[in-house]
């Protein structure tokens, strides 16, 4: 609303105008202080037809069809195929989990007997 703007600066009269910048693809009209911007939706265009696919073509066989022999790098050396994983310390304890087992089972069992009880 432009009700309570100064009509004076100075003593020289204030000229307000209303202006729209341009939008691509929107229209709009100014009546007054009404401002209506309208959407020019535009018409896709057609998709082309593809052409036909072309057959690939058949890749070169490398090296005339002959077979790759395997270079060996082990430059003579043999290795034990049955190495050992580094030992790093930690174990696992089939003592400390079937202690684990019983103390859950023993708390589980004094959780239903105090149900009961109740």
């Amino acid at each position: 609303s432009f009700d309570n703007l100064a009509a004076y600066a100075n003593g020289k009269k204030i000229t307000y105008t209303v202006t729209e910048d341009a939008v691509a693809g929107y229209t709009s009209t100014v009546d007054g202080y009404n401002i209506t911007n309208t959407h020019n939706p535009t018409t896709p265009k057609k998709p082309q037809v593809p052409n036909n696919p072309t057959t690939p073509k058949k890749p070169q066989v490398p090296n005339n069809g002959n077979k790759v022999v395997p270079k060996d790098f082990t430059q003579g050396k043999t290795y034990d195929k049955t190495s050992r994983l580094p030992q790093t310390g930690d174990r696992s304890s089939i003592g400390m989990m079937f202690v684990g087992i019983v103390m859950l089972l023993l708390s589980l069992g004094l959780v239903v007997i105090n149900r009961f009880t109740i």
